[in-house]
């Protein structure tokens, strides 16, 4: 990776995240006089490993994305939830491409902002993370860093909070995103994104009263369901992947998941490889060897 390019995309992601250099620096977790010293190329000031940590915390996908029905109803939900200030669920089976969306809206909006949740995350770790996200280096009671939250929201033009891996918070997490919703419902869009289970156990917790969950129940505007891949759409996709062979996207298109299909273009690029270096004038490989990484890569799909 050209260290220039980190540069420019430090710029871009900073511009359209509207986001000052400190507030980015407080977000990345690095110093200001890091960003500084990218922004005036004193390289040698600067080790790879931070370079790299960085254009981690800023790059998009790796993959050529196709524009899928999943993923147009994830902005088209998005773009609702901001507009309206609605806190909306979204569900769907694991692999239907419900992180890749969001990330990319993500990157590309301003006063949006990402948390992906772990069986792990607390309340103050939700909330910590959340912080961070905004560029608010903040330390205080849960009650104030809530507090510090609700402020940071209620001044920002039309904010948007996209909760993914819901299904993963604890009832006590989500009674206090509940108290963060009650001091925002006017200015802020929420998404509460998960797998199937999250908006069952949800209807469950709400049904036996357990506490907090039927007000957090009630508080969820709509949901909005994802569906498994279309032939059509996997096509699309391993076609702009560099995938053209018939068997082969005949056999992606049996995919129940883009993940599924993900890890099948993976396979395929990691195959082809070969095959590339053969169709270089200056290749050493012969024929029979790259048949047979082509064979291999066919191979896999069985």
């Amino acid at each position: 990776m050209e260290k220039t390019v980190i540069k420019q995309a430090l710029n871009v992601f900073s511009k359209k995240k509207g986001m000052s250099k400190n507030e980015l620096a407080n977000k990345l977790g690095v110093s200001s006089a890091t960003l500084s010293n990218i922004e005036n190329e004193r390289w040698e000031k600067i080790k790879d490993e931070m370079l790299l940590k960085i254009w981690n915390a800023i790059k998009g996908s790796d993959w050529q994305l196709v524009e899928t029905s999943n993923f147009q109803t994830i902005f088209k939900t998005c773009e609702h939830a901001k507009e309206q200030h609605r806190m909306v669920g979204v569900i769907g089976a694991t692999g239907t491409g419900k992180t890749t969306a969001l990330n990319e809206y993500y990157i590309c909006n301003e006063n949006t902002f990402y948390i992906v949740c772990q069986k792990s995350t607390t309340s103050r770790v939700f909330f910590k993370q959340l912080l961070r996200e905004m560029g608010v280096l903040f330390a205080g009671t849960l009650y104030e860093m809530i507090e510090r939250v609700a402020d940071e929201l209620n001044k920002r033009e039309q904010p948007l909070l996209l909760i993914d891996e819901a299904g993963k918070l604890s009832q006590t997490v989500l009674e206090h995103i509940h108290d963060l919703r009650n001091k925002t419902e006017h200015t802020t869009g929420i998404l509460m994104v998960g797998v199937e289970y999250f908006k069952t156990n949800l209807e469950t917790a709400a049904k036996k009263n357990k506490e907090g969950m039927p007000e957090f129940y009630d508080r969820i505007a709509s949901w909005v369901e994802l569906s498994t891949p279309r032939k059509d759409e996997i096509r699309s996709i391993c076609e702009v992947n560099g995938i053209t062979n018939p068997e082969l996207v005949a056999r992606m298109q049996k995919s129940q998941t883009f993940r599924t299909l993900s890890n099948y273009i993976g396979n395929v690029k990691f195959h082809e490889k070969p095959i590339e270096r053969f169709l270089q004038p200056q290749s050493s490989f012969n024929n029979s060897k790259a048949i047979e990484n082509k064979e291999t890569a066919v191979e896999a799909f069985n």
